[in-house]
Parts: C-alpha cells; structure tokens; sequence
C-alpha cells in the first residue's frame, strides 16, 4: 500500500462529544466501533488522496469500520478496498461497507439489501471471549420520499435483519436526517413515523447521553448538521465506554468519524449458550414499577401492539420469549427516563 503512515493534526481535529466512565467486570474485551460517510472512495482522480485517507483511518485502533457512500459496485474494487484497508474481513454493497480490523473477530448470517443500502450481520469472538453481536449499518437516501420507503420496508421486512424485539445490536450509519428534530412534536418529520417508534422503544443514542445536545456530524459551507448516529439496545448501553466525533479534513469528507468504544463483558460460562432473553435483564426490574401507572400502561399497549404483531406460525415459546424481550426493553428504557420519580413512590 503506498502513502505515508504519518498524518498531520492539522488534518483532523477531535473533538469529544460525549464520554462516561461506567464500572466494568474484571474480565472484558475491548470494542471500537465507528461510522463515516467517506463521499466516494473511488471518485477522486487522485488516488494518492484515497490511500491516505484510508491510512488515516486505520490509525484510529478501530475493531470494526462502517462506511457509507463506498460506490464499491464491483467485486473487483471491493478486493482492492479490502487489501487497502489492510482488513481481516469485510463486506461491501454499492453503497455500504463493513471492515473488520480485528484478527479476533468475524462475520457471519450477513444480509444485503438489493439497493446497497443496508447491510447487516453477526460480529463474533473467535475465543467467544464475548457474546455474538448484531450490526446494521445503513445508508439512508437524502431525497424525502427514497428515504420514508427504505426506512419503512427496514422494520416492515423480516428479512432486513431487524427484529420485532431486537438485543446485543449496534445500528449505525449516515440516516441523513437529524434524529433529534424529531423527539419533538414538529409536525415536519424527516422520517417516518414507524421507524422513529422503532428506534424511540428498542434503541438508544450510543454516542450522545439523553438530554445532551448531539455534535454536528456534516459539515458542508455554513450548513452544519447530525446525521451520522450509532445507536445501540438498552442492553449494551452499559458497555459504553466512551464516544468521539472526529472532525475529517475536507479533502477526504464532509463528515466527521463518529466512533464508540465499548468494553463487553466475558460470558459468564463458555459451555453455557448465552440467553439474552432469561436471567438477570428481566428480573432486575425495579419491582417498584408496578406501582407506577405510567409504566403500566406502557407496558400494556407495547405488549398488546407486540402480540397483534406475532407471526400466526410461531410456537408459543418463541410469543413468549418475545413478550419477555419486550418487556425487557421499555421496562429499562422507563427506568432511565423516570428515575426520580420511582424514588418519590412509596
């Protein structure tokens, strides 16, 4: 690979975005993961420009890459791309990539969407020195009506990987829009209103903490925005370690390296298949709960839209296990919105 291994700091400027200090097990493993949009890796004429923006990149110790706007249409350029990158493994679409950097790592149950722009997949420790992940990373159309039909078929497909309840899963790319426009009641949404209801119950801001402002993530002339997100389920969020927004120097992209890093536990027994949906998530609950109506009557709609929504074929183990994943999930989203009010419950 040619290029040099140096950057300048004047290329790229961190800039923190959000960061928290969480206690750990002893026994951990260590995950980076970050997104960029890098604006076309093969368009430029100067592919001197390419390979150092690449090196650039793989200087930021990351376990897992994803990238957007890759226009990586042929089998041969996504050889060349995996070889530059210096990858362990990857997996390329015409408007999507997944790098994995980690020789401790690997990919497997992959999906593609016809129109590139999604792909999702299985990340796994060699030495199962964590359990198997699920990530996303999608490319959303910038053009309003592209965008509310590939949103919507996401959460309307079961083949699109996302599921009813989804655990241990790490959605991140370019959404080109601004989530957090729409946590209000402007009338003006830039997505539509099943897929903002699906992120809203299953997923959280892996980089920017409730109730804080987001970094921009694009910056093109005056016009700054957010549109870059990793966003993670409720029970990974613990696993944060901390989070960064990387100003990109203009040449190589208008937007900024969001990354996230992770600390994830060691499975309790190697010879025990790890239950996501039993155990400690569920009955940790604060029993204090019950008392709230609030949460009652959370708890009652979402299981009541859950269950309208059930395939007829499933055994009723599989209903089950789904009621209790979803109950798992609004009852740890409630108690992070409502803390100091279940302290005031007596």
């Amino acid at each position: 690979m040619l290029g040099h291994d140096s950057c300048d700091s004047s290329q790229a400027t961190p800039t923190i975005s959000s960061s928290s200090q969480t206690h750990f097990q002893p026994d951990f493993t260590k995950l980076h993961i970050a997104t960029i949009n890098c604006r076309g890796l093969p368009k430029t004429t100067d592919t001197s420009v390419r390979t150092h923006f690449i090196r650039y990149l793989r200087t930021h110790n990351l376990d897992i890459l994803a990238l957007q706007e890759t226009h990586a249409s042929s089998a041969s350029l996504q050889q060349v791309f995996h070889t530059q990158f210096q990858a362990h493994d990857s997996l390329w679409s015409r408007h999507c990539g997944l790098v994995c950097f980690s020789p401790d790592l690997s990919f497997s149950n992959s999906v593609f969407s016809i129109c590139g722009r999604f792909i999702t997949t299985t990340i796994s420790h060699i030495q199962k020195a964590f359990d198997p992940l699920r990530v996303t990373v999608i490319y959303a159309p910038a053009a309003y009506s592209e965008r509310q039909t590939f949103l919507s078929n996401l959460i309307g497909h079961p083949s699109s990987g996302f599921d009813l309840a989804p655990l241990r899963h790490i959605l991140l790319g370019d959404f080109n829009y601004s989530y957090a426009l729409h946590l209000s009641a402007s009338p003006a949404r830039q997505a539509p209103s099943s897929w903002l209801q699906y992120l809203e119950q299953y997923f959280v801001d892996g980089v920017t903490p409730a109730g804080s402002f987001s970094e921009a993530t694009f910056h093109r002339g005056l016009s700054r925005s957010c549109i870059d997100y990793i966003f993670v389920t409720p029970d990974l969020i613990n696993s944060k370690r901390s989070s960064s927004t990387t100003y990109i120097q203009p040449a190589w992209s208008d937007h900024c390296l969001v990354t996230l890093r992770m600390r994830l536990p060691t499975p309790a027994s190697d010879t025990i298949e790890p239950s996501p949906i039993t155990g400690k998530g569920i009955w940790r609950a604060h029993p204090r709960l019950a008392a709230s109506p609030e949460f009652c009557a959370k708890l009652k709609s979402t299981i009541s839209d859950s269950i309208a929504s059930l395939p007829l074929h499933w055994s009723a183990q599989d209903k089950w296990d789904t009621i209790k994943s979803v109950s798992i999930s609004v009852a740890k989203k409630f108690s992070r919105r409502q803390t100091s009010h279940l302290k005031s419950i007596s």
